[in-house]
């Protein structure tokens, strides 16, 4: 044989069963009918009866004995894997994350995720492309901004964050006053909501005009601070790790007015609410984002 006629087994394992089309049916979620002609089409392909007809009731034939144990044995084979893949997938949350966020925020403290969910995996995709939730690539994503439509969706804030200007140690000697920015390299984020000029204008201050470095990732803009080539404005949670290590610091934190942003939310299908993972891992995300 060519090719094993697989789309035929499960109806002849039930109907074997039942020495009935009719409960095998049931069993299928399937009509009589349709269970009748995937077992004629299985007879052909393997060119043997399987059941006897005739006489007003369904019985194997001597062939159809033979056949009927390694076609159980085989399914319950095969229905034991499909339980046990997904029993592990069941524990599996296939994440995906706006890129800075994962960078800078959440890959540091995923382990700690691990350690209280034992038993629990998680795989991680980081980009700017849109999650289509349809196509079940993921199970949960950490967006940044909202837009569009979102019925069948649960959302959740991730909370406001400060906004404050971070450059090195070295640069903050210089900044004592708004007006010293106008002085020192301004790295500039291109995707973001809340801007350079956004926080001149709330510090009363012109937007200055010299040449600025551009990044479309945060998580780039704040890299380039730390290595001194100028003065990134970005939210203060994302760069914790370069803050407490000393390699960025806030140079006008209490002197200028800060601004914040609440654009970070994360999203998953309603159809996803239920599954253990997704909610050990909302509980946790939700309870770490509001301790900082």
């Amino acid at each position: 044989m060519k090719r094993i006629p697989i789309g035929g087994l499960p109806a002849f394992e039930a109907a074997a069963r039942h020495l009935s089309f009719k409960l095998a049916a049931k069993d299928l979620n399937l009509s009589p009918s349709a269970v009748s002609h995937a077992i004629t089409k299985l007879e052909r392909e393997i060119g043997t009866l399987l059941f006897d007809r005739s006489h007003g009731e369904l019985r194997l034939t001597a062939d159809g004995l033979m056949f009927q144990r390694p076609v159980v044995e085989a399914m319950a084979l095969l229905r034991g894997a499909m339980e046990t893949l997904s029993a592990r997938q069941s524990l599996v949350l296939r994440l995906h994350s706006s890129p800075s966020f994962a960078a800078q925020w959440l890959a540091p403290r995923l382990n700690r995720f691990l350690i209280d969910n034992p038993g629990f995996e998680v795989t991680i995709s980081a980009d700017t492309k849109p999650v289509h939730f349809a196509q079940d690539q993921f199970d949960v994503d950490i967006v940044y901004g909202l837009s569009g439509h979102h019925e069948g969706l649960v959302i959740h804030s991730l909370g406001p964050v400060e906004v404050q200007p971070m450059c090195t140690p070295e640069m903050a000697r210089q900044l004592e006053t708004v007006e010293d920015l106008h002085r020192v390299p301004l790295i500039r984020s291109m995707i973001k909501n809340v801007s350079w000029s956004d926080w001149f204008h709330a510090n009363g201050s012109a937007m200055p005009r010299q040449p600025a470095l551009r990044f479309d990732r945060s998580f780039m803009a704040i890299a380039a601070a730390a290595d001194g080539m100028g003065v990134c404005l970005e939210a203060v949670k994302l760069a914790e790790r370069e803050l407490s290590s000393g390699r960025l610091v806030q140079p006008l934190a209490g002197r200028a007015v800060a601004l914040t942003e609440a654009n970070h939310f994360l999203v998953y299908p309603q159809r996803n609410e239920a599954r253990p993972v997704v909610l050990a891992f909302r509980d946790w995300l939700l309870a770490a984002v509001s301790e900082g």
